[in-house]
């Protein structure tokens, strides 16, 4: 055998053992792994229709994807949810193509996935409005390793996907001109916002807007630019599609001003009428017929006994040619500015927003996080067996973080949690909107 095709045999060997080895390793004995090493997806494409009728049957697909194709059992316990202003109908699925289905409560448990699967959901949706569906699998911990979250607009014009939220925005060279990304792929426009409220009169196509016009919104301290990504389906402007905003904080300085004015005439004025507080009566009488120009027009000028050192806050006597007096209001140069706070009712805190609500492994825990409000101080988090929250049975907790736990909840329970934000205004609780409820079955 000569050398060449020795080499050739030994390569080929050396192949042969990288690609089968780790594949015998990887399916081990067939029991299966806690870990997830894939991807798993809630399909926007048969999520979105441009007509739906109130109290209808939707049907979408859900997907769960292994990263490789080594043979591998990937396990995991699998869970799914919808949440809105109101419950959810007909809440089923199918992991036959929809030949078969089952009630929803069935779905909870392990799946074992060896390639790529895609199973199907239906639900009736009764009250428009923003739903969130969140497919999710957990660990033996109850640990969440994967998530797939999609945030729909419901309504008789049809169910629609929210778009992202634009992002890094910020102001370029020129003032007050800002500029931000979008890269998903959905059509969008945009809205802006000042201190949360907007100021185009129509949607944005460009990645930038210019506010110089709105600049004497922008006074002296912290303000807060937003910016909003608004679906456009079939050219139509969806303008309750509207993402969650991207903001940034915009300061301004307080520019600071010479109290002192000065006039041509001023500068002429000798130098006893204009620096020396102690000038007398007398001396003012003897100058009289020759600076009366500048003694009058000269703020300076004052009689014996007046204290010229702080800004004046009563009107200054000044004496004049014909031996009378006349009344002088001091420049409003000088006036310093006051800031007034503001009223309770003008404060507007923007609507609570749930992220996560997971109960723990014990299932008699309940964590919940939720998205930061600006100007928020604290937030009002209530969590309660009944969906309307009567006070009966309604847990309610004040926290200053995003996040809080609810403990001795009862097992196998449904509960529902929400919250919104606060904050005080001259001593009084000022308060957002409430959450869409959000709910949490525990089962153990």
């Amino acid at each position: 055998m000569n050398r060449r095709k020795f080499l050739s045999i030994l390569t080929i060997a050396a192949l042969i053992v990288t690609m089968v080895v780790p594949a015998l390793g990887a399916s081990g004995d067939g029991e299966g792994s806690a870990e997830w090493p894939a991807n798993i997806n809630i399909s926007e494409s048969t999520l979105e229709t441009s007509s739906y009728q109130l109290g209808d049957v939707k049907e979408f697909s859900i997907g769960y994807y292994p990263a490789n194709m080594t043979g591998a059992v990937i396990e995991a316990d699998r869970h799914i949810e919808i949440t809105g202003p109101e419950e959810v109908t007909s809440f089923q699925f199918s992991e036959d193509k929809g030949n078969t289905w089952q009630p929803i409560d069935k779905f909870e448990g392990n799946i074992k996935i060896t390639t790529t699967t895609e199973h199907k959901v239906r639900a009736a949706f009764h009250e428009e409005g923003e739903y969130t569906i969140r497919l999710w699998m957990t660990d033996d911990g109850g640990v969440v390793v994967k998530e797939s979250v999609k945030n729909i607009y419901v309504s008789e014009e049809g169910i629609y996907v929210r778009p992202n939220a634009p992002a890094e925005l910020k102001e370029t060279e020129n003032k007050l001109v800002f500029q931000w990304q979008y890269n998903a792929n959905k059509t969008v426009k945009y809205n802006f916002y000042i201190d949360g409220e907007k100021v185009n009169t129509e949607a944005i196509s460009e990645k930038m807007y210019d506010a110089s016009a709105y600049a004497d919104r922008f006074t002296p301290g912290t303000h807060y630019v937003s910016v909003t990504s608004v679906l456009v389906k079939n050219n139509t402007l969806l303008e309750k599609v509207e993402s969650a905003p991207i903001t940034m904080e915009y300061k301004v300085e307080e520019t600071t001003t010479n109290p002192e004015i000065t006039t041509t005439d001023e500068t002429t004025t000798t130098e006893e009428s204009t620096t020396n507080s102690e000038t007398t009566t007398e001396d003012l009488t003897t100058n009289r017929e020759t600076t009366t120009e500048e003694s009058v027009t000269n703020p300076e000028t004052t009689t014996v006994g007046e204290d010229t050192t702080d800004s004046e806050t009563t009107t200054a006597v000044e004496p004049t040619t014909q031996g009378e007096t006349t009344t002088k209001v001091p420049s409003t140069a000088t006036a310093k500015p006051t800031t007034k706070a503001p009223a309770s009712g003008k404060l507007k805190l923007a609507k609570g927003k749930i992220i996560k609500a997971s109960k723990k492994a014990m299932a008699k825990k309940v964590k919940i996080t939720f998205k930061k409000i600006k100007k928020a101080k604290f937030y009002e988090v209530q969590i309660c067996r009944d969906k309307k929250f009567r006070k009966k049975n309604t847990i309610k907790k004040t926290v200053k973080k995003t996040n809080c736990t609810f403990k001795k909840l009862k097992a196998k329970k449904r509960y529902y949690v929400r919250v919104r934000a606060g904050a005080k205004v001259n001593g009084k609780k000022v308060f957002g909107k409430w959450s869409s409820k959000k709910r949490v079955q525990l089962k153990k």
